[in-house]
């Protein structure tokens, strides 16, 4: 055989073999690619679980193990102020799995052929990423809510006025304040955060917070105080110590009037004592010292008597008398509240001086301030008012009336 005819079969034999092997090859990978038809693409993942090469018949199978770990997670609900660890499970949500599965077969199905061959003879993959989608299951999540609910829900609580006996600072304390949940707005909360593609692992859980309606709590500033001093004689400071602790702590609610005699009298009552002769001598002076306080807290006497002989403790026509006789005549001491909040009165005796404070709200005189003015008239005979003031000024005088007294002090 000549040289040139033994080229040629070599050649043809090179050819062929290539040729051979090429149509192996294609054979070969064709077969594979076939094979993928019925499977999920190489480097697939959903989220961070690899689902490269799951058989579609078997995909449902692993979307349901990888549900039973994903709704183990913990997130964070918010309720009531404070953090609770739940599952996904426990609060009704299920992964969208025929979503998933749509997704993914939409993806395969419309891949070109020759790009699945290159992909697979070249063994060169794109990681393609699903993410997982959640769906509500409301029947358990409603069930949840209101189980949630029934555990959480609280009625509030009043609370009390304490004053404190050493500072005469006063609080009130002991309120609980109770807590509603809403049901409705909470499962679109749970939507929102886990649903609509907004997922977070904390959930704020929708409620609201119910204070009662006491309007003692209402009571929050001094808006008077008034001192007064005694002789420190035993008997009568028996009696002003008995008067004063009789109307320490009460309250006068708005439009109602305060009887001075409901709460100190009757004045011949066991625990008084007499002095100079005369029994409960010296509730006068505890009930002209919440007088005082009274009209320096802008508010209106209903009655009001003046003593036969000028007290020394006030300046005249500033004082009021109260007694009762044994016809059963009573000479009592009067005011109304006119405020739309509540007063508490204070009242307590610290060596030689008695202080009557009356308590109410911060906005109940409207910025509005007083002072008494005494102004004599003749011997033993006085006019009394009351000045307003408002940002430093002046803005109304009352007249308070007129106060005559057999004796003067002098």
């Amino acid at each position: 055989m000549s040289i040139k005819k033994k080229i040629a079969l070599l050649l043809f034999l090179l050819c062929f073999i290539c040729f051979s092997l090429l149509t192996f090859r294609i054979i070969k990978v064709n077969a594979e690619v076939q094979k993928q038809q019925y499977k999920v693409e190489t480097a697939t993942y959903l989220d961070k679980y690899d689902i490269s090469n799951v058989d579609f018949s078997k995909l449902n199978d692993e979307l349901n193990r990888i549900e039973a770990e994903v709704l183990t997670k913990e997130i964070t609900i918010n309720v009531n102020g404070y953090n609770k660890k739940v599952t996904l499970k426990d609060i009704g949500i299920e992964v969208d799995k025929k979503s998933i599965k749509e997704e993914i077969f939409r993806y395969e199905n419309h891949q070109d052929y020759m790009d699945k061959f290159a992909k697979t003879s070249s063994n060169k993959y794109e990681n393609k990423q699903y993410s997982l989608k959640y769906i509500i299951n409301e029947e358990k999540t409603l069930e949840f809510l209101k189980d949630l609910k029934t555990r959480e829900d609280k009625e509030p609580q009043k609370g009390k006025l304490v004053m404190n006996k050493k500072t005469r600072e006063l609080t009130y304390e002991g309120e609980v304040v109770g807590y509603t949940l809403d049901v409705d707005k909470s499962l679109e909360a749970v939507k929102n955060s886990i649903v609509e593609g907004n997922y977070s692992d904390s959930i704020n859980i929708m409620g609201t917070n119910k204070s009662t309606t006491d309007k003692y709590k209402l009571i929050n500033t001094k808006i008077s105080s008034v001192t007064t001093e005694f002789d420190n004689k035993v008997s009568r400071a028996i009696n002003l110590d008995v008067a004063a602790k009789s109307i320490d702590g009460v309250i006068v609610k708005p439009g109602e009037v305060f009887s001075y005699f409901k709460y100190a009298g009757p004045f011949n009552r066991s625990d008084y004592v007499y002095y100079n002769g005369v029994k409960g001598n010296g509730v006068c002076q505890v009930a002209t010292t919440l007088y005082d306080a009274e009209l320096m807290a802008g508010l209106k006497t209903i009655s009001r008597s003046s003593h036969p002989d000028m007290p020394k403790y006030v300046p005249g026509g500033l004082d009021t008398a109260v007694s009762q006789s044994k016809n059963g005549y009573v000479a009592d001491f009067r005011f109304k509240n006119t405020y739309s909040y509540p007063l508490y009165i204070s009242a307590f005796i610290k060596k030689d001086k008695l202080t009557v404070e009356i308590w109410s709200n911060e906005k109940a005189t409207k910025g509005v301030t007083y002072k008494l003015r005494s102004v004599k008239k003749a011997y033993a005979s006085y006019d009394a008012y009351r000045d307003s003031y408002k940002d430093g000024k002046k803005i109304k005088t009352e007249y308070l009336g007129h106060s005559w007294y057999y004796t003067e002090v002098k």
